[in-house]
């Protein structure tokens, strides 16, 4: 049953992948401008085509207004009866556009509900630290510590329960604003200038590296062998920046670990990326023979 169910899901994937491709060219557009006015990637709509996978129900509208197809059409992978009702396609849009809002209500109302029990916790976390501690050294010691990490948690995750779209990007964008007055506020409340001295340096390096890891992912999110290929020479270069920028204020002793560490990250991106060449020669090569 399970094979039967597949092997039906696969013609349909490719009927509908054959359609788009179809509609498209006869539309004189390109993947890529298809791509840019749905605002995926090429190789999303590529798959499409192959029959690799189906657009999502959010894209289904905007697709078929693109192509100049009715959703009924674009669901079935072909022209349909001009003599069909048109009420049957009023009744498809409202059921996506129903589908779709549904799945929104949905995801929103569990991100309030998660952001409320995180909230929680953070509160009881830093309740309970406060009266240990006072209890303890009838002041407020070590709790301010923790105070300042709850609270730096809590506003770094705060994008997760907030939006929908690129999560990453923005939680990216928050650590590069809270590092440095979380730093500070440390060194202050431990008394070790150093801390921040040293942390904004560190900082600084570590996050150029987890953007441009980011970046690499965002453009070869599709090929996945050179996205980890390219993110561990990465890896190599922030690793040798942070170990360079340390040594200016502690000699360190564990060259030899460093340099094997570093060594290990260039071999797996080396063979990462020679796997995607060869996956990538191989899919050129069936793309050209289909044609």
């Amino acid at each position: 049953m399970r094979e039967e169910s597949f092997m039906m899901n696969a013609v349909t994937n490719e009927k509908i992948g054959t359609f788009i491709s179809t509609e498209r060219k006869a539309h004189n557009l390109t993947q890529k401008d298809v791509a840019q006015q749905l605002g995926i990637t090429d190789k999303a709509v590529s798959k499409w085509e192959r029959g690799i996978s189906c657009p999502d129900i959010s894209m289904l509208i905007p697709l078929s207004k693109l192509l100049g197809v009715s959703t009924s059409e674009l669901l079935h992978g072909e022209k349909q009866d001009a003599s069909a009702p048109p009420e049957s396609e009023t009744i498809v849009k409202e059921a996506l556009a129903y589908s779709s809002h549904h799945t929104k209500v949905k995801f929103e109302k569990l991100q309030r509900v998660s952001l409320i029990l995180f909230t929680m916790s953070c509160l009881i976390a830093t309740f309970v630290c406060i009266i240990c501690d006072f209890a303890m050294n009838k002041r407020l010691t070590w709790s301010n510590i923790v105070l300042v990490c709850l609270l730096f948690g809590w506003l770094l995750l705060l994008p997760l329960f907030k939006t929908r779209q690129k999560i990453i990007q923005k939680l990216l964008l928050t650590l590069s604003v809270l590092i440095l007055p979380y730093l500070l506020l440390l060194s202050l409340i431990l008394s070790i200038p150093l801390l921040f001295q040293m942390g904004v340096g560190i900082s600084i390096i570590a996050l150029l590296g987890l953007w441009s890891s980011y970046a690499i992912w965002n453009k070869y999110s599709q090929r996945k062998w050179k996205t980890v290929g390219l993110i561990c020479l990465t890896l190599v270069l922030v690793n040798a920046g942070i170990n360079i920028f340390i040594d200016s204020f502690f000699p360190q002793t564990q060259i030899l670990t460093n340099a094997l560490s570093s060594l290990l990250l260039v071999l797996l991106g080396m063979m990462c990326l020679t796997a995607d060449a060869f996956i990538n020669r191989r899919e050129n090569r069936t793309k050209a023979e289909e044609s």
